[in-house]
């Protein structure tokens, strides 16, 4: 018997499943280009699914092979859609309707044919779904006790359960946008960026100055977030305040410009984004000890000097922006040129300095250096748990049993004015409609994901409001609100979660429900 619950070799064997009528109504539903292009061009998604950057527990440097393809569809219904997948060397299964109402047995065909090849001679890794039917929750938990691992990916809102037994879930919205459209475009180079016709101009010596400044600041911690970057970058300037991102018109096409005038700076595309530093090998410098070894030297010893002078002086812990500043005020800007002598970054260059001095780092955010002996540990409670400890509670508990993001209510009020707006001005697309609510968050500095958005715009929609054909003139936040309370209110009971009339008196608080929502 194989000891060994993996293949071994440099190699991940993967086996694909294709809910094809799952997936794809999901996808019409939402976005018909993208469910147009799922089913008429598999060869490019799963080309993608080939380089998915995720190494599930596997060795890294190994590369995923999907050996197994097979696709499950209604010939009656999309059977136009099969010789896409023949010619893509998939294994297509045909499921045709057994009831009036349309079921097949795609979903049986599937379990079937997955425990099948549990048992198969080809020892497989990985197993990856493309469905968004919790029935498959079962069969997810048994390839876990097999010690396979699985990936799932979902159309719509899929329930929190057969998320949790998946090992990995693709973000359905990254998946249209990198799987199923043309391959991004290279990261554009200084100065080449577009302005929107009639913008504000912003002279290049200006420009430059941002970006040393966002560097500055990203050194403190190592990367700064999209949306503390108003606040702890711009705000900074007199002229910013009325100029529109700088003729940019958005903090992204802004950042993006600064970025590519540095070549130690890059975004980093996550949920939400942010800028990091980018280390530059030098010859000029030593390389950072991985542990203190003795007494810091030179430059280093008078940095450790001003921490222990500044953190003795303040009553409170002292935010490492703060710090970082005093120190680059004192010593000058030789300080960034020598990237905090050779550390890099101001957090590395603490983590070497902080122990010797009897100091410590406390990561809350923005990030504290304080004094443990003398001042209090910085709360770790978010600003929801601390102003709205009974609400928080109710906030944690849905969002572990129903997936629904955990905002402070200023934020969900926020989102749902942004996304009226969005919709009132441009209409609806999902994609392109969370991503720009998302941005108009961000640049309010409120830390939203674009998944959480998406999250928020698809409960509107199972809620009982179509963003398609809603009368966009008259729609209001309070519309969406509603809409999507409805929709949490049925996650809820589709999960056996039952809520009392003072829990959902606080869903309104929570949602900023209207006391007499329309009919």
């Amino acid at each position: 018997m194989n000891q060994d619950k993996t293949s071994g070799g440099d190699v991940i064997r993967s086996a694909l499943f294709v809910d094809f009528d799952n997936i794809f109504i999901a996808l019409r539903d939402e976005n018909p280009k993208a469910a147009e292009e799922f089913a008429t061009n598999p060869n490019r998604w799963v080309e993608w699914l080939v380089r998915l950057n995720w190494q599930g527990g596997f060795a890294r440097g190994r590369r995923r092979a999907i050996l197994l393809k097979k696709c499950y569809l209604n010939p009656g219904t999309f059977g136009k859609f099969r010789p896409y997948f023949t010619r893509a060397a998939f294994e297509v299964v045909d499921c045709p309707s057994l009831t009036g109402r349309g079921k097949n047995s795609g979903d049986i065909h599937m379990v079937l044919d997955i425990l099948d090849t549990l048992a198969h001679p080809t020892l497989f890794d990985e197993f990856i779904l493309l469905s968004g039917d919790a029935d498959f929750t079962p069969v997810l938990l048994r390839l876990r006790t097999h010690d396979r691992r699985t990936v799932i990916l979902t159309g719509g809102l899929a329930a929190q359960a057969y998320r949790a037994a998946a090992d990995h879930v693709i973000d359905a919205d990254r998946f249209v946008e990198e799987a199923l459209r043309a391959a991004a475009t290279a990261p554009a180079s200084a100065g080449t960026l577009e302005r929107p016709a009639g913008a504000a101009t912003v002279s290049e010596a200006r420009l430059r100055e941002l970006a040393d400044k966002l560097y500055e600041v990203a050194t403190t911690n190592g990367e700064i977030q999209a949306p503390d970057l108003a606040r702890d970058v711009f705000m900074r300037f007199p002229d910013f305040k009325d100029s529109n991102w700088y003729g940019f018109l958005s903090l992204r096409r802004l950042v993006d410009e600064l970025v590519a005038r540095r070549d130690d700076l890059e975004v980093v595309e996550e949920d939400p984004w942010y800028v990091r530093v980018r280390r530059q090998p030098s010859a000029a410098l030593p390389p950072a000890p991985t542990a203190p070894s003795g007494p810091p030297a030179g430059d280093a010893a008078q940095v450790a000097a001003i921490l222990e002078a500044t953190v003795k002086r303040a009553s409170e812990p002292v935010p490492t922006g703060v710090m970082a500043q005093a120190i680059i005020d004192r010593i000058g800007p030789g300080v960034l040129e020598s990237e905090w002598f050779g550390y890099g970054t101001f957090r590395a260059l603490l983590d070497r300095l902080l122990p010797d001095l009897g100091l410590e780092f406390a990561a809350e955010p923005p990030g504290y250096v304080y004094d443990p002996a003398r001042h209090p540990t910085p709360e770790q409670a978010s600003r929801f748990d601390r102003e709205l400890p009974e609400l928080a509670s109710l906030a944690t508990r849905l969002s572990q049993v129903t997936g629904v993001p955990r905002l402070h209510p200023e934020d969900y009020a926020a989102l749902f004015e942004r996304l009226a707006e969005e919709v009132r001005e441009h209409g609806f697309q999902l994609n392109d409609t969370s991503k720009a609510v998302r941005d108009k968050l961000i640049e309010e500095g409120r830390s939203v994901s674009r998944s959480a958005v998406a999250f928020v715009v698809r409960g509107v929609r199972f809620g009982g409001l179509d963003l398609r054909t809603v009368d966009r003139s008259r729609l209001t936040a309070g519309d969406l609100a509603s809409a999507f309370k409805h929709n949490v209110f049925n996650l809820c009971q589709g999960a056996q979660l039952e809520l009392s009339p003072e829990e959902d008196a606080m869903l309104d608080r929570w949602f900023g429900t209207p006391a007499n929502p329309p009919a």
